[in-house]
């Protein structure tokens, strides 16, 4: 497990969330899921005690529900970086020098500067209303005293704290790519736009892994139209995933989480069928049940292990 302040920049940070007891941080979901799935909980290395994964992560991401950065427990990365901008330039600010890859998806960056100007993003005659791509031109704003005279400059070296929140590409990861969609739309503020590609991302993970399965103990072909024209997402949760660890000896999915995955699946149905207005879901309700999704992508790599 990592310091939750580490002291050198940049850093680049993700964590599953922190202990309730000592407050200390949790490894990435994707280092401990696997283990959790498996045993059930998982154990601080810090003071020792039993946690449970599933509620340690939706704590963490829904206690700070104000803080976009908490969606970082859902796999994305959060980088902390220095750097400088002179009052009156324009100097561009590339991330993939400071380990971000070129292929990220900038899902939400903050600007802290210390010294003598406030950095502005520079743009064209279209101003983007997404982040788009790693690279950004900042200009530093001359800050000025109550009687309009220049502030002098009194740091010689960085002079802006960045903090960035993106996801790796992961472009044959298709569940990854919709839950970063749905990610990104929370990030936004756009708590509706979060529902399709957030029970998207988890029935496209689970589906594909029974589908050996079913092949192995029937034809292929009865197999292939069973799942493509006549079997839900319900029955695949409720019915026949429950089976399938049975069969495999694999443990089941966490009743709570696939009570979740089953909300998220009405409500994209409702979505779908009779839409949804933005304010018919809150912060906390979408983020729990995003924080569903990505389990649900957490536990497929888990019972891949058994197919």
């Amino acid at each position: 497990m990592e310091s939750m302040l580490p002291m050198q920049l940049p850093y680049t940070r993700n964590y599953s969330g922190t202990c309730p007891e000592c407050s200390f941080v949790l490894p990435a979901l994707s280092e401990v899921s696997g283990f959790y799935f498996a045993t059930g909980s998982i154990k601080c290395s810090h003071c020792g005690i039993s946690l449970d994964l599933w509620k340690t992560t939706l704590d963490y991401v829904i206690r700070l529900v104000d803080f976009t950065t908490s969606l970082s427990a859902l796999g994305p990365q959060v980088t902390n970086l220095e750097f400088r901008v002179s009052a009156n330039e324009v100097v561009e600010l590339d991330f993939t020098k400071f380990g971000i890859p070129e292929t990220a998806t900038i899902l939400w960056v903050n600007y802290s500067p210390h010294d003598n100007c406030l950095p502005i993003e520079w743009h064209g005659n279209t101003p983007p209303r997404r982040f788009r791509g790693t690279r950004v031109n900042l200009y530093g704003v001359q800050t000025r005293t109550s009687d309009g005279v220049p502030n002098e400059a009194t740091i010689a070296g960085d002079n802006l704290g960045v903090m960035i929140l993106w996801a790796p590409a992961g472009q044959e990861d298709l569940p990854w790519l919709y839950l970063v969609d749905a990610i990104e739309a929370v990030s936004l503020g756009r708590f509706s736009q979060a529902i399709v590609p957030a029970h998207t991302a988890a029935e496209i993970s689970i589906t594909p892994i029974i589908r050996p399965i079913l092949v192995k103990y029937s034809s292929q072909k009865y197999a292939g139209r069973f799942l493509g024209q006549e079997l839900s997402f319900s029955s695949t949760m409720n019915v026949v995933l429950p089976l399938i660890c049975a069969l495999v000896d694999a443990k089941p999915l966490p009743d709570e989480i696939r009570a979740k995955l089953n909300s998220l699946r009405k409500l994209r149905n409702k979505f779908v069928h009779d839409g949804v207005l933005p304010t018919a879901v809150d912060a906390k309700e979408i983020r729990t049940l995003l924080c569903a999704a990505a389990f649900s992508l957490e536990y497929a790599k888990y019972l891949k292990g058994f197919i």
